[in-house]
């Protein structure tokens, strides 16, 4: 579920919740969605997005804030490889930046592209199967 907020446009689901006295916000809206390919878009509804174009803007949601730690379940799901390999250097940076990443994916791919430290886990109610540290 993308839960974007769909009276508000492209631009404002980003700017929900981020201090508006950020004299920087605009600029900030603007690299975020440059980084996920959704410029062009920003002025519109989420209503009118494909689902694709719907998880770039959950993705930047996530992507926009300053905490320390980014939580991101499947970012990639239903990416194509191209647009995922355009994106991954940027969750990179995220973290080479001293931010916390936690993504949950399905991908080995992604996570090893990612990851200083794979946890493997399987079963209801989860369990740790295996850790690969890089």
């Amino acid at each position: 579920w993308d839960r974007q907020l769909e009276w508000l446009t492209v631009s404002q689901n980003l700017s929900c919740g981020v201090d508006r006295n950020d004299r920087g916000l605009k600029e900030k809206v603007n690299a975020v969605l440059e980084r996920v390919e959704l410029l062009e878009y920003k002025d519109s509804y989420p209503n009118e997005l494909s689902g694709g174009m719907k998880r770039r803007l959950s993705l930047a949601r996530a992507l926009i804030y300053d905490g320390d730690i980014v939580i991101l379940d499947e970012p990639f799901k239903g990416f194509d490889s191209q647009l995922k390999e355009r994106i991954l250097p940027y969750i990179s940076q995220l973290k080479d930046s001293g931010k916390t990443v936690i993504m949950i994916t399905h991908d080995i791919n992604e996570a090893n592209a990612l990851a200083d430290e794979i946890y493997f886990m399987k079963g209801t109610p989860l369990e740790v199967v295996s850790v690969e540290y890089r």
